[in-house]
């Protein structure tokens, strides 16, 4: 830990205050953990057939072991039977063809020597963010899309250009 990402910081445990150090990024994780800790030391303390401080942290402590042991065993017996079930896992042709496929734009031919290409987008409750990618998917244009864009979209649009597509769009959820 270098000297300029150290954070100092305060606890309480059973009324105890005490200054620990730990890296910065982690401030956040130790004043929870405390807080876990403080609340284990209560439970124990509580019961009253553990007297003093020092005996009630490590009984708190072979407590919190045991649940961390407890955790991992279950954690490894869960990521083998998900690793099992993934593999074993036959996605039938049905549900194949159900799942979400990315959105694709058709471009209609012109020879009217425009240099906008024109296009039409058919999609019913589509998520908004695919729609705006798709407008502008084998175009010149760049799509931004915000993460409040939510949501989904039902559009039908013919013979349109990337600028007519999203300006209808845009005072629908502007509300110009």
């Amino acid at each position: 830990m270098s000297e300029d990402r150290v954070a100092r910081v305060s606890v309480r445990l059973l009324d105890r205050e005490y200054q620990v150090a730990c890296p910065a990024e982690e401030r956040s994780d130790l004043l929870d953990s405390a807080e876990y800790l403080d609340a284990k030391m209560r439970e124990v303390r509580d019961t009253g057939k553990v007297v003093g401080l020092d005996r009630i942290a490590v009984i708190s402590a072979l407590n919190l072991a045991n649940e961390l042991i407890k955790l991992r065993r279950n954690g490894s017996s869960v990521d083998a039977e998900l690793a099992d079930a993934t593999a074993q896992r036959k996605v039938s042709k049905s549900a194949e063809a159900g799942m979400l496929m990315p959105l694709t734009v058709e471009l209609p031919q012109h020879d009217n020597g425009n240099t906008e290409n024109r296009f039409d987008l058919s999609v019913v409750n589509a998520p908004a963010v695919q729609v705006f990618m798709a407008i502008v998917t084998g175009t010149k244009y760049n799509m931004l899309v915000g993460p409040e864009v939510t949501g989904t979209i039902t559009v039908n649009l013919k013979d349109v250009s990337v600028k007519e597509a999203l300006e209808d769009p845009a005072r629908l959820i502007l509300d110009v």
